[in-house]
């Protein structure tokens, strides 16, 4: 595998030699993808920079408070990249942005998948089904922090 990365993208291109994954029920195919893929990146590779960590975590996006389909995936850096003056931790995660479309192995196994680097901020599912209201003021803080980043707000 070699992989090619930028701000927002993070491609990994197969090799003869890679594996390739199957399974559509209950996204299998692209759960192994994702598991393969954080066992790759688990050691310090030459194609990627430095300050790409090399401990993810696979998880369903929603169990990290996020509204998504319940069997969509992503990785996520095990440790905050980036902790805010107020505290809130921003982790690193790669998803396949193409999910309601086609899973990430259906184009691995054509040869490269693209997925989606990108920060993000956890919030626990339970407080999200205690206090729903909670997630809202926590995406606003962050909106807002990003607007005023910007010089939009």
């Amino acid at each position: 595998m070699r992989i090619g990365h930028s701000v927002t993208c993070f491609t990994c291109y197969r090799d003869d030699d890679d594996p390739k994954f199957y399974g559509v029920k209950e996204a299998k195919g692209e759960s192994n993808f994702f598991h393969w893929l954080k066992k790759q990146l688990s050691v310090r590779r030459e194609d990627v920079a430095e300050s790409i960590p090399t401990d993810w975590v696979k998880k369903r996006m929603w169990k990290d408070g996020h509204m998504m389909d319940e069997m969509q995936q992503y990785l996520r850096s095990r440790k905050p990249v980036v902790v805010g003056e107020d505290g809130t931790k921003y982790y690193l995660c790669l998803y396949n942005p193409n999910w309601a479309i086609q899973g990430a192995e259906y184009y691995w196994n054509d040869g490269s998948v693209t997925l989606r680097m990108e920060i993000v901020t956890i919030c626990t599912p339970e407080l999200s089904r205690r206090d729903p209201d909670r997630i809202m003021e926590q995406s606003k803080k962050n909106w807002d922090a990003i607007g005023q980043e910007l010089g939009i707000v």
